[in-house]
């Protein structure tokens, strides 16, 4: 419901409440996004302050998916917290931890277990696989390009 609110800066709390009516755990005054955002268990979802959202990102899976504060997430961004093993078909499942101060570019996939922050920027269409802090970050699967 909350992605059929036009993208008006004036009607980001509208849809911030919509989303909480929903089930995610957020600040009222803390999120901007703008449309359109799937979440498929708003329950699993949290959200700290001053976090930007931009178009088109997934929040997918079972596990928990924790945003941090001063979060940038750019378009197209993908939280997949779960996976199918090989030839078992089997979902497993993990926790996704965005903590504070981190940047996440367009088009970027955080899979199932990690942990990024604090302070980390991640480049453009990376895929991270595994826990990163205080680094700028980019590739498949991501790695180190800068520390800081």
């Amino acid at each position: 419901m909350a992605n059929r609110v036009p993208d008006f800066f004036f009607l980001r709390t509208i849809k911030t409440l919509l989303l909480r009516l929903a089930g995610v755990k957020l600040n009222i005054l803390g999120l901007y996004f703008i449309s359109y955002l799937a979440i498929d268990r708003p329950t699993q979802v949290f959200f700290g302050k001053g976090i930007f959202i931009n178009r088109n990102c997934t929040f997918e899976g079972l596990g928990r998916i924790d945003i941090g504060a001063k979060v940038q997430i750019g378009p197209n961004v993908v939280f997949a917290t779960s996976n199918h093993m090989l030839g078992s078909m089997e979902v497993t499942t993990g926790d996704i931890n965005i903590l504070e101060n981190v940047w996440l570019g367009a088009n970027v996939v955080v899979t199932q277990g990690v942990t990024l922050g604090p302070n980390v920027i991640v480049g453009a269409g990376a895929v991270v696989t595994r826990n990163f802090s205080n680094c700028v970050i980019g590739g498949v699967p991501a790695t180190i390009l800068k520390t800081y």
